[in-house]
């Protein structure tokens, strides 16, 4: 699986050491996966293909059923083959042939220790192994989609003979490297023991890699079917297994989740900031829009005061000169509204915001009278009047206090 804006890089056996290619860049040979592991950035994801020597291979026919099954059904089917405990193996299939009843497929495991020594120096240092694959499913995938290919080619200091199917991997043996005639002689022997497992070896064609060259004349008075060249380009079209150890995907996927959340928090760190900054620049923002405002303040605070001086005064001389608000009208509208001769005034007030009346009638409801009558007194409707409630006096008298004000 690859993570999005994380660098991939193919590490490919050679016939002798080991070649790094990446997307965009030039492809570079190393002689061991040291070398390689030092040349790979650590932040980098590495899709490995397996040397041929490495895997064990095993043919199998099974029932027919979903893939998870089937790899269920060659793991049990491991178990009963292998000379070690199955757990200790990291396995798939490769799918040959699907029929209604039977699947042909080839079993591809790996031994864990052996993974774990080969990939040791890229472990170190730190690097994902994103995917590990058979180099040799990858050849077999590049041939001919419509035709059945005897492929040669070398690889880690040995030569892999590999049939191909439709572009399916269907068999693979590894040779020891020697002269011309020697392959031969292990070629024709190699075969045979191919064909007795049930593999058809009519091929349409040899596919020779040009790391194999000088065993091209001979090749070609072996086999009837033509030898052509093989062009293993970089990259080859992946193939659908993966042998990543189970544990080394947890422990991957545990690094991605720390990663992430280490991500996440720098986020949330960052947008913290961000906020603070923004916070403390909008205080610095009110500070001198609140400086600007002072300032124009003390520009105008002479006028203002000036203002409120004028206003003072005009309310200490409004009695004066407002006539409603004259001592001398006041009187007469107060006069004006008693409702009979037998109601007196006994105390009259004035200041600038209101006024106050008191007096004596001989029963509440007479002075509850007046007061009626002066609310609705249409020169004394700028004043808001009110009263409080008459109280009864020794000679039986009510008496009576009225306020009005502006």
């Amino acid at each position: 699986m690859n993570i999005p804006g994380t660098q991939v890089i193919h590490l490919l056996p050679e016939a002798k050491g080991w070649r790094l290619f990446r997307s965009g860049a030039e492809s570079r040979a190393f002689a061991s996966i040291g070398e390689a592991a030092a040349a790979i950035p650590a932040d980098a994801r590495v899709h490995l293909s397996l040397p041929t020597h490495f895997l064990l291979l095993e043919r199998m026919k099974l029932p027919s059923g979903e893939t998870a099954e089937l790899s269920g059904m060659a793991q049990l089917q491991l178990e009963k083959t292998l000379p070690f405990p199955v757990h200790e193996v990291s396995s798939g299939i490769l799918m040959i042939d699907c029929a209604a009843n039977v699947s042909t497929l080839l079993s591809v495991a790996v031994r864990q220790s052996a993974l774990e020594a080969l990939c040791a120096p890229l472990r170190v240092r730190g690097v994902t192994l994103g995917k590990i694959t058979p180099y040799v499913a990858r050849v077999a995938a590049a041939c001919p989609p419509e035709e059945t290919v005897l492929v040669i080619y070398a690889e880690q200091e040995h030569a892999v003979v590999a049939i191909a199917n439709r572009a399916r991997l269907v068999w693979a043996h590894t040779l020891a490297l020697g002269d011309a005639e020697m392959l031969v002689d292990d070629l024709s022997r190699t075969l045979l023991t191919a064909e007795l497992g049930g593999v058809s070896v009519e091929f349409s064609r040899v596919l020779l890699a040009g790391n194999c060259r000088p065993w091209l004349d001979a090749l070609r008075r072996y086999s009837s079917a033509p030898v052509e060249p093989l062009a293993l380009s970089e990259p080859l079209p992946d193939a659908a297994i993966d042998l990543v150890p189970m544990a080394w995907r947890t422990t991957t996927e545990r690094h991605q989740r720390g990663a992430r959340a280490k991500r996440q928090l720098l986020c949330a760190a960052a947008i913290c900031l961000a906020a603070f900054m923004g916070a403390f620049g909008y205080l610095g923002w009110l500070k001198m829009k609140v400086a600007k405002i002072d300032a124009e303040y003390a520009l105008i605070r002479p006028e203002i005061e000036m203002l409120q001086s004028s206003q003072a005064r005009w309310n200490a001389l409004g009695p004066a000169v407002d006539p409603d608000r004259a001592t001398i009208e006041l009187l007469y509208q107060l006069c004006k509204n008693l409702p009979k001769d037998t109601l007196h005034l006994t105390e009259f007030d004035q200041t600038v915001a209101q006024w106050k009346v008191s007096g004596e009638a001989p029963s509440a409801s007479l002075a509850i009278e007046y007061l009626g009558k002066l609310k609705d007194e249409k020169d004394l409707s700028t004043f808001r009047i009110t009263a409080s409630p008459p109280a009864l006096l020794p000679n039986d008298q009510a008496q009576f206090s009225i306020f009005g004000k502006r």
